[in-house]
């Protein structure tokens, strides 16, 4: 058994008031890594986010669109696709 503590649905421990949502998709940015499909959020704040993953200083992007959200990036506004 471990003295770590468990994490409760919304990724943060129990008792916290973090409550993770759906982001704006509109107000997304993320750039490609370099290595597989991996995505970093550009978002300021990305922790309230369902897709966001910590790893180490930055946060990966896991949402389903990632993809779109790159390039809505390097355009520099929404992609006209994106719901």
């Amino acid at each position: 058994m471990s003295d770590a503590p468990e994490s409760n649905e919304d990724g943060g421990r129990p008792g916290s008031e973090r409550t993770r949502t759906m982001p704006d998709i509109a107000a997304c940015r993320a750039k490609r890594c370099g290595f597989d499909d991996y995505v970093e959020c550009l978002v300021p704040d990305p922790y309230p986010c369902q897709f966001a993953l910590t790893f180490g200083y930055g946060c990966f992007c896991r949402h389903p669109q990632r993809a779109e959200i790159v390039v809505q990036t390097d355009q520099g506004g929404p992609s006209v696709n994106l719901p």
